[in-house]
C-alpha cells in the first residue's frame, strides 16, 4: 500500500515541486495539497494521510501552531516538518509540538524521499543540517539540568520494564530500530512496538524528544 501524503506550504511552486518528486516513487501517493494551515488541518482531519509535510513559517496559522492541533484532528498523522530556516529555537519549538522529523526545503530530492518513507516506517528524521543544531541544544539542556541537581533517573526507572530501559537509553544514540534491534537481539517491530510504549508512558510524542530526554536523565 502507497504511503499517503498531504503537502501543506504557502508556496504553490514549492508543492508542485515536491508533487513532481514524489510522483517518480511509486510507493508514495499525494493525496491532498493545502496552502494554509487552517486548511491543511481540515484535510489532516478528513484524509488522514500516514504523513504530512508541513512548511513551518507560513502566515497566518503557522506550522507550529498547526502541528499542536494535528495531534488532536489527526492523532496516527507523522508530521515532517520542511523550511528554508534552521535555527535551534524554530527547529526545537516543531519537535516540541510533536513533528517526527525536520527537513529544509533545499535537501536533496533522495532525502525528501527517504524522510517520507522513514517517517511512515515510524522513524524520525532530521537533515544533516539539522542535527547538529538539536545535539547542541541537547547538550545545553544536560548541563543545565546537570548544574540544577535535577534528577529524572529515577522517576523513569520507575514506569519503564527492563527491557523498555534498555531500548530507551539506544534511542540517545540517534540508532534506527533497526539498529537498535540488532544491539538489543530485537526484530524492528518488537523495537517499534516498544518505543510506543515508552512514548506512552513518559508522555512524549516522538523518539526525538525521548532522546533528548534520555540525554538530560543522564541515561545515555
Amino acid at each position: 500500500m502507497a504511503i499517503r501524503v498531504l503537502l501543506v506550504d504557502d508556496h504553490k511552486m514549492v508543492i508542485e515541486g515536491l508533487k513532481g518528486l514524489l510522483a517518480i516513487d511509486g510507493a508514495i501517493e499525494v493525496v491532498g495539497e493545502a496552502q494554509t494551515g487552517e486548511r491543511g488541518l481540515q484535510l489532516a482531519g478528513q484524509l488522514a494521510p500516514d504523513v504530512m509535510v508541513l512548511d513551518v513559517t507560513m502566515p497566518g496559522l503557522n506550522g507550529i501552531e498547526t502541528m499542536k492541533r494535528i495531534r488532536v484532528l489527526a492523532p496516527e498523522t507523522e508530521v515532517i516538518g520542511l523550511s528554508m530556516h534552521a535555527t535551534g529555537q524554530v527547529i526545537c519549538d516543531m519537535l516540541r509540538a510533536g513533528a517526527s522529523g525536520y527537513i529544509l526545503n533545499t535537501s536533496p530530492p533522495e532525502v525528501v524521499v527517504r524522510a517520507i518513507r522513514d517517517t511512515a516506517s515510524g522513524e524520525s528524521v532530521l537533515a544533516p543540517q539539522v542535527a547538529g543544531k538539536i545535539l547542541q541544544r541537547i547538550r545545553e539542556l544536560q548541563i543545565s539540568i546537570a548544574s540544577s541537581g535535577q534528577s529524572t533517573a529515577s522517576e523513569i526507572r520507575a514506569v519503564l520494564t527492563e527491557r523498555e530501559l534498555q531500548v530507551f537509553a539506544q534511542l540517545a544514540t540517534g540508532h534506527t530500530n533497526h539498529q537498535i534491534g540488532a544491539e538489543l537481539g530485537l526484530s524492528p517491530n518488537t523495537v517499534s512496538n516498544h518505543i510506543k510504549s515508552i512514548l506512552t508512558k513518559l508522555h512524549l510524542h516522538n523518539r526525538i524528544q525521548a532522546a533528548a530526554y534520555a540525554v538530560r536523565a543522564g541515561m545515555s
